[in-house]
């Protein structure tokens, strides 16, 4: 039996004894990791400021072309830490750690459709705040390929990709490796295997056993729409300015495909501008894992109670269909007013 997974670029391929009705349910292991500096090149920062997000991600098949989502046993601390490099990990100054449950976000499900070129629309539920639909676009956006990767049989292209952040020239690169393990790619526990095999790669000229890594880069200075988005800040559509300013320096992404795994993951760097207070730098580590694809627990249903459209844009709130210019104007002047709720980063 065949379900989408990746559509367009991804399938999994499960034994009839594991999902006999033809549904199916992923399990992903969803984490943010980010590091506040000061941004003062005069001055050598001695500690920084550690955020964690981590939390399982439930997806269902809906026909071939999305998936319905909701995040469960999510957990995110703040906590001052010593350790600066955010490469490196950091233990929590004494008595500095903090929990957020402003990010467990469990009972908002979500659908996402895909496109040729990547992700389309989202359904969310009416009522979501315009903090949460963010998160949301952050948890999608870690699926979103972003490209018609059949059309494009270089290793190397250059395409306008729609994400989070906005539209932006991106450097697209396709790596194989006939060894069978990619380079950076997660191990995990095989004890799966005999039920799935991801398949559906073949269209990229991809052989048997074969591992894929796309990778991507995005000109942050190059977009037709920017919205300079960091995770959970939680600012507000149409608010009062504030008293800081978010600006994106740099946004990469890399995706690692074999015939058994699926992980993706997102590194952003970005300038946080204070009228009062110094400068900081944020440094993001997105990463979606794949663990498992199971038959669904009927007994947690998900489901989207008063469904409205989002599109993949940060700082565009549900239901809208400006154009492109009128949605980059409303990204811009939000960037340039965000309020800020999360002290622990940028207070």
């Amino acid at each position: 039996m065949i379900v989408v997974l990746i559509p367009f670029f991804l399938a999994a391929q499960l034994r009839d004894s594991v999902c006999p009705q033809g549904a199916a349910e992923a399990s992903y292991r969803f984490s943010v990791n980010s590091t506040a500096v000061l941004a003062d090149s005069h001055r050598e920062s001695d500690r920084s400021t550690r955020f964690d997000m981590r939390a399982q991600l439930k997806c269902r098949f809906r026909g071939p072309v999305s998936l319905i989502c909701r995040m469960s046993d999510s957990r995110a601390v703040s906590f001052a830490s010593t350790t600066v490099d955010p490469w490196v990990p950091a233990e929590p100054l004494p008595d500095s750690l903090q929990n957020h449950a402003e990010y467990q976000i469990a009972e908002e499900a979500f659908e996402f459709t895909f496109t040729p070129n990547g992700i389309g629309k989202i359904l969310v539920n009416r009522t979501v705040s315009p903090a949460d639909l963010n998160i949301i676009r952050a948890v999608v956006n870690q699926f979103n390929v972003g490209a018609n990767i059949a059309k494009n049989r270089d290793a190397e292209f250059r395409l306008m990709e729609k994400s989070v952040i906005g539209k932006c020239d991106t450097t697209y690169h396709i790596v194989k490796n006939s060894s069978g393990v990619t380079a950076n790619e997660t191990k995990m526990d095989g004890s799966w295997e005999d039920d799935y095999k991801l398949s559906g790669l073949e269209s990229l000229s991809r052989k048997k056993g074969e591992t894929m890594r796309l990778e991507k880069w995005r000109n942050v200075h190059k977009c037709s729409l920017r919205a300079d988005y960091f995770f959970g800040s939680r600012e507000g559509l149409r608010t009062d300015p504030s008293n800081f300013e978010s600006r994106i320096i740099s946004s990469d992404s890399a995706m690692h495909l074999s015939d058994t795994n699926f992980a993706s993951y997102t590194f952003n760097e970005l300038l946080i501008s204070r009228p009062r207070g110094d400068d900081l730098l944020i440094y993001e580590h997105y990463s979606l894992v794949l663990e498992s694809i199971d038959a669904p627990d009927d007994n947690q249903p998900i489901s989207i109670v008063d469904p409205a459209s989002a599109s993949v844009y940060a700082y565009q709130y549900i239901d809208d269909e400006e154009d492109e210019y009128v949605i980059s104007r409303k990204a811009n002047a939000t960037a340039a007013a965000l309020r800020r709720k999360q002290p622990s980063l940028v207070a």
